[in-house]
């Protein structure tokens, strides 16, 4: 069970796996030259769009169930279900599982290497509220200058921003403690 964010790119170089495990078949974000993509040990969401240079948020979500127990999202819209526009593909086959040791260029230690800049990961050991989701994509979407982030998102994200007591620093107070 999990959540995890991120703010990446790929950069016009190799264009194979960014965000992956080396311990397990799971990739996040990026695959064989095509963005929006997530698997975990099966196609959670094959995007089949081609990668760009543009910084993209993506998001998942997994209370380890194989039937909708993962959601996958780019910049705060829910993209799994359905059939996507460019061909892509959602499936709920599989077992999902986390990402167990991330690697970041690679999958298992060094195979299908991509050329890309990561941003930033968060990753929480839980599946989030959806405030506590949004709050997380509007602070993302602001920091990164990231448009196609959703309004309620940038909303829930200043509500959260409070000044600091003394004055001279500024919390974010992400899931409300």
């Amino acid at each position: 069970t999990y959540t995890m964010f991120a703010v990446s790119r790929m950069n016009g170089g190799t264009n194979a796996r960014l965000i992956a495990s080396q311990s397990t078949n799971w990739l996040f974000g990026f695959h064989s030259g095509t963005k929006g993509d997530m698997y975990g040990n099966a196609w959670i969401y094959d995007g089949a769009t081609a990668a760009d240079a543009v910084q993209h948020l993506y998001e998942v979500e997994s209370n380890s169930n194989v039937a909708g127990g993962t959601k996958f999202y780019e910049a705060g819209t829910q993209i799994t279900g359905g059939t996507p526009a460019g061909g892509g593909q959602t499936t709920t086959a599989g077992n999902p599982n986390g990402p167990g040791v991330i690697e970041l260029n690679g999958y298992s230690s060094g195979a299908e290497i991509s050329s890309g800049e990561v941003a930033e990961i968060l990753y929480f050991n839980k599946v989030l509220t959806a405030s506590e989701r949004q709050v997380i994509e509007g602070y993302l979407g602001t920091k990164y200058a990231i448009n196609s982030v959703p309004l309620a998102s940038l909303q829930a994200y200043q509500a959260a921003y409070t000044a600091s007591s003394a004055g001279t620093a500024n919390t974010i107070n992400l899931l409300g403690s």
